[in-house]
């Protein structure tokens, strides 16, 4: 993803929790403590990706943008490609790529 500017909108937050319902279920339970107590983060997180652990630019070097979920009652926290939930319209003007993937 590039450095342009980003708004953690309303209507975006909605749309995660969609995306997550539709994909995960309506109740997920926490691997860690066996609650279904889940929180979203409001907001990105923004994860470098670096192919040389000797140099990189944080301001504008790629990286994932991801969604937080943390389980409200033990604090383990997962982490959601916005892209891979289907999520792209939102960011299309922001010059995100997959061009660091690889496919397993």
């Amino acid at each position: 993803i590039s450095s342009a500017r980003m708004k953690f909108t309303k209507k975006l937050q909605d749309r995660i929790i969609s995306a997550l319902e539709q994909k995960l279920g309506q109740t997920m339970t926490c691997n860690v403590c066996r609650h279904a107590e889940w929180v979203l983060t409001k907001g990105f997180v923004l994860t470098p990706i670096q192919s040389d652990s000797d140099s990189y630019d944080f301001s504008t070097g790629p990286a994932l943008l991801l969604a937080a979920l943390t389980c409200n009652h033990c604090g383990n926290t997962l982490f959601f490609n916005l892209l891979t939930l289907g999520l792209s319209e939102f960011f299309e003007a922001q010059k995100i790529t997959t061009e660091h993937d690889i496919k397993l």
